[in-house]
Parts: C-alpha cells; structure tokens; sequence
C-alpha cells in the first residue's frame, strides 16, 4: 500500500488520488473540488487499494522543482544553491526537490539559454510546480514500471521567493506571442480546503452568464453573415432553375417546329 511519508503529512497539504500506473488525477474538478487532506477516508480507500497520488502544490506554500534535466541543472549551478531538502526520484529519473516558498503562485517552466534539443527548440530543464499544478507522490507506480522513491529522507526546506526567482530568471521560457492562446478559458479556480480565492488559481473565472452573453454575441454577429451567404445561395439556386427553364422551353420549341 502506499504511504505519505510523514514530511507531507502536515496540515494545510493537499492530495488527489491517481489510478494505479498512471499520472493524471481522477476527475477533472481536481484542483477545486476532488482533493483531500492526507487523513480524509477518500485517499484513505485509493491507498488502501494500491492505487496512486497526487501531490497538490502551490498549497500550503508548498512548491516542488520537478528537474528533468540534473546534469545539465547541476552545470549551470542551480541544483547547488537549492538547499538540502525533501527529494524524490520520479519513475523516469527525474528528481522532485520539495520546497516550501511563500508567495510563490505561478508554474514557471524553465529551458536552457544555449543548448538546443534535436528539434531545435531550447532544451527543457524541468519546471517549478506551483498553484494549481501537482506531481505524483513517493511510493507510487510510473506508467513505464519503476516507482517514485525517495532519494532524500530529510525536511522540506525553505527557500525565499526573491532568491529563487532570481537564481531562475535566466532559464524562464519567454511565451511565444506566435503559440500562445489569444483566448484562455480556465476550466476551473479553488475552492481547496476554502482557503485559496478562486482569482488566485485561474484567474477571473466567467460565470454562466457571462458566457451566455459572449456566446449569445457571437451567434448575433455571425447571423448577418450567414444570411448574405444564403442569399447568395438562394439567387444561384433561382439563377439555375431559370436557365434550365429556358433551356428547356427552347427545346421543347425546337421540338414542336420540327413536328
């Protein structure tokens, strides 16, 4: 059975259980709703039963450096000046670096400043998981066979939010006005353990009727066009039915003078 180990059993954390062999919480209401506390009989009965977890981060100021990259993170001095801290080897190698951060609210991904992959795009390094994010929990099963383990059985430490964000900045992807989405929709805000405002997981959330009102617009101005096009449409279709009436009287004229 899996077990959280005592480090993330603390009060404020926050956990999603995670079918067995998989990575991806269950349901889709799990950054508000579908997320417990470490005691709460839900996670209690998926453990039981050998599945999964997930561990909620941006909670409890709780965030976790998922490294992909720990060679190429360790050239370039950062894995150095991360304390010595909660760790966990991830079912494809990887590594976990547990940290508590105050204030630290936003995923950040972070990419290499010179070398490139084999598609030419910088080479990814790993990411910062924060609010609204989780990464699955020590003990559990990787789609590939291996299991999340613990490499480093001390205290999560505690880092400040100004020094990490300064020991990142240089490796922070730039968003690629060409690829970004003109238009997020956020499929969802907080209601974690109510203590996290919704504004502060996805943003300003649209309410019902907000959205009926936008798309009520949109239907509004597509109609004009729709309606030229059928027009358009409707004038071929008279247009043709008349030339085949001519064609027709023609030859049925022809037919006549010929009898």
């Amino acid at each position: 059975m899996n077990k959280i180990p005592p480090q993330l059993r603390k009060e404020g954390f926050r956990f999603v259980p995670i079918l067995n062999g998989t990575k991806k919480p269950i349901g889709y209401k799990w950054t508000t709703d579908a997320n417990y506390d470490y005691k709460h009989p839900v996670m209690a009965g998926y453990l039981a039963e050998g599945h999964n977890y997930g561990v909620v981060t941006g909670i409890g100021h709780l965030i976790v450096f998922d490294v992909d990259d720990l060679p190429r993170l360790e050239e370039l001095n950062i894995i150095n000046q991360i304390p010595e801290t909660f760790t966990v080897e991830t079912g494809r190698g990887g590594k976990h670096f547990y940290l508590l951060c105050r204030g630290f609210k936003d995923k950040m991904v972070l990419e290499d400043p010179e070398l490139k992959d084999l598609d030419g795009d910088p080479l990814h390094l790993g990411e910062i998981q924060a609010l609204g994010e989780q990464v699955v929990g020590p003990g559990s099963l990787h789609p590939n066979g291996n299991y999340y383990k613990v490499i480093a059985d001390v205290p999560i430490a505690t880092v400040d939010k100004d020094f990490l964000l300064e020991l990142i900045k240089p490796f922070v992807k730039k968003e690629d006005p060409r690829t970004s989405k003109k238009c997020k929709t956020p499929h969802g805000g907080s209601s974690i353990g109510n203590l996290i405002p919704i504004d502060q997981v996805a943003g300003r959330l649209e309410s019902k009727k907000e959205r009926a009102q936008r798309c009520s617009e949109v239907i509004q101005n597509m109609i004009p066009s729709m309606a030229r096009i059928s027009q358009s449409i409707l004038q071929k279709i008279v247009g043709t039915v008349s030339d085949t009436k001519a064609v027709a009287g023609r030859s049925n004229g022809w037919q006549l003078k010929k009898g």
